[in-house]
């Protein structure tokens, strides 16, 4: 790349003055200072990498404040620069454009996901209120993506993704084009070798012939404006090379060729743009273009009339030129290509300029006709700066990773943790936030970078929690594992009390549970517990009394203590001799109507004659029973 220098930067800037220039120069001597003896992965001096982005960023006329920003844009991050310095040494609006892009800061998502992705574009929409910060990240990432030779081959292929995936879509979004060209070819590159070379190598074999061409049909064009008194800007207009490979996936899906060797078949190859004052002219052109050479049935578009979802405005037309060759002609004013190029860069840009535009209601619309804005009025030509609005109800969180995280706003640390994976959040016992440490109730913010800190010795979460958590999954998950830990501790607590009984009887409950089986499952149904552990757990939480499951399990030294409960004493088909015990899953009392069970293992018990539990036995093993 060429080495760009100061005034390399200030022979392309727009919107500036003389009286910017000391301010702006100000900016790049604080940059050279604060990056001195720093080096890129490069090995050149990182000082090259602010000039580079300043340069990017000029050609916009974004003015002054903005270019110093870009020069100014790695200093708080890179060399302990604050916000609070910046602002005394330039201005608040210098200051919170750097803070803003350095809120962007990010490294490659290795887990390239369509989640993630998404996730990613919006936090850099939404980490930055100024959209000015946005544009200067996306100039930073354009020079790294042209650098990006100086890392491994991997690390080259997974920035490759990030930027075909992320920034591309991101500068699409912005309407942005002359960016996303860029970082399309960069991302093709790098991902498909093999078609890059094929194609380059096509386009370089043909240069000379296709410059002669594009010289002599420029000329023509010309020509015809001069005859008929239209003044106009004519370029021969070099499609790129992912361009090219786009469209030749595309013919070939249709048929139009047969092999990806065909290239010189795609007949847009040759591309001319007209730009000229008004929209008046540009119909005038397309009819003197249309009358010179023979247009294309179906190879039109009007997007003046029909402008598309991103505010984009040109008349396209393909014709038959000199030759039989087939060219794409674009017309359009200056005003519509500059949006067509920097999309709301170039509506900053009139502003600043102060030149009247209806740019703002095309710049911003769109974006909510995609859904990435909320419904709401379009910013007005009076708007204060240029702030973006959107997702209000979300943050967009850094894990260490620097993996973008989606949260509810008014969320905290213990919310993020949930987000990362379950047992992160119910181990979770601290937080660092942007490298701090800071309490679990902490709100956080869009561009916090968040570090969880776990106990691997614990294994459940506080309930304090729920009084703080902002997300309703984090506290779903909070009150299940809460759930979890009481009926684990109402299970070990059952367990003891149990088994503090049956010692009694000279067993165990593991002991009962292997030589009982049957019974025991049969208390297990008639309590309304689901396993053994569910019983315990009725045990634990004093659903279940102790007395209840040993006269179960052992009526006969149980029977005299139930039969005093009872109130009363029972004769048994007359006789008032017959052992017996009283059933407790209905627990008849003198007031009621009574029969007696007889039983294998239990002996005789005592049922209320309307108990649902005796229905389904033989009317052979009930015996007629009355209080006496």
């Amino acid at each position: 790349m060429k080495k760009i220098t100061f005034d390399d930067i200030l022979k392309r800037a727009k919107n500036i003055n003389k009286n910017d220039i000391e301010f702006i120069k100000k900016a790049y001597e604080y940059a050279k200072k604060a990056h001195k003896g720093q080096k890129r992965k490069t090995g050149e001096a990182y000082i090259n990498h602010p000039l580079q982005v300043a340069y990017y960023v000029s050609g916009l006329g974004l003015g002054r404040d903005t270019l110093a920003a870009s020069f100014l844009h790695d200093v708080i991050e890179n060399c302990g620069v604050t916000e609070k310095q910046l602002a005394k040494e330039f201005n608040e609006t210098v200051a919170k454009l750097v803070t803003g892009v350095s809120k962007l800061r990010h490294t490659t998502n290795r887990k390239i996901t369509w989640s993630s992705v998404e996730n990613l574009r919006r936090f850099f929409l939404v980490a930055a209120e100024d959209i000015r910060a946005v544009i200067i990240k996306l100039a930073d990432r354009l020079h790294n993506a042209k650098t990006i030779r100086g890392l491994p081959p991997e690390r080259q292929k997974e920035y490759a993704r990030e930027i075909q995936y992320v920034f591309s879509t991101l500068a699409d979004y912005l309407g942005i084009r002359f960016f996303k060209r860029q970082f399309d070819d960069v991302a093709f590159e790098i991902l498909e070798p093999e078609e890059y070379r094929k194609i380059r190598r096509y386009m370089k074999e043909h240069h000379k012939q296709r410059s002669r061409y594009v010289a002599k049909i420029i000329k023509k064009t010309e020509e015809i404006l001069k005859t008929n008194k239209i003044k106009a800007d004519v370029f021969g207009r070099e499609k790129s090379l992912y361009s090219v490979f786009k469209k030749i996936q595309k013919y070939l899906r249709e048929g139009k060729i047969h092999s990806q060797s065909e290239i010189g078949k795609i007949y847009d190859n040759y591309g001319f743009r007209i730009i000229v004052g008004t929209n008046e002219d540009c119909y005038k052109i397309l009819g003197l273009i249309h009358s010179k050479w023979h247009p294309l049935t179906g190879e039109f578009e009007d997007f003046i009339a029909n402008a598309k979802p991103n505010g984009y405005k040109s008349l396209h037309t393909t014709v038959f030129c000199e030759n039989e060759k087939i060219a794409e002609f674009q017309i359009r004013t200056q005003k519509m290509h500059d949006y067509n190029e920097f999309g709301p860069a170039s509506h900053i840009a009139y502003k600043l300029s102060g030149q009247k535009t209806n740019l703002p209601s095309i710049a911003f619309n769109w974006l909510r006709r995609i859904n990435l804005f909320r419904r709401g009025l379009p910013p007005s030509e009076d708007s204060p700066k240029y702030k973006i609005k959107i997702f209000r109800d979300n943050i967009f969180v850094l894990t260490p990773q620097n993996e973008v995280k989606k949260l509810p706003k008014g969320t905290t640390p213990v919310d993020f943790a949930y987000t990362v994976h379950t047992e992160i959040g119910n181990k979770c016992r601290g937080a660092k936030v942007n490298g701090k440490m800071v309490p679990l109730d902490y709100q956080l913010s869009t561009g916090d970078q968040i570090e969880i800190i776990i106990d691997k010795n614990t294994k459940y979460p506080i309930s304090k929690w729920l009084e703080f958590v902002g997300s309703s999954g984090a506290r779903a998950k909070i009150k299940h594992a809460l759930r979890e830990k009481e009926s684990r501790e109402a299970i070990q607590k059952g367990f003891e009390k149990l088994n503090a009984e049956l010692k009694k009887h000279n067993t165990s409950f593991k002991e009962l549970y292997k030589s009982r089986r049957n019974d025991v499952d049969i208390l297990i149904y008639k309590n309304n517990a689901i396993d053994k552990d569910g019983l315990l757990a009725n045990i634990g939480f004093n659903l279940i009394s102790t007395e209840k499951i040993l006269s179960e399990l052992f009526p006969q030294t149980q029977k005299r203590k139930l039969s005093h409960k009872s109130g009363g004493k029972v004769a048994i088909e007359g006789s008032t001799q017959t052992e017996y015990s009283i059933a407790q899953c209905c627990k008849p009392t003198t007031r009621d109507d009574i029969f007696a069970l007889t039983t294998i293992t239990r002996g005789i018990r005592i049922h209320k004659k309307n108990c649902s539990y005796i229905k389904g036995f033989d009317k052979d093993r009930l015996l007629n029973a009355n209080w006496v």
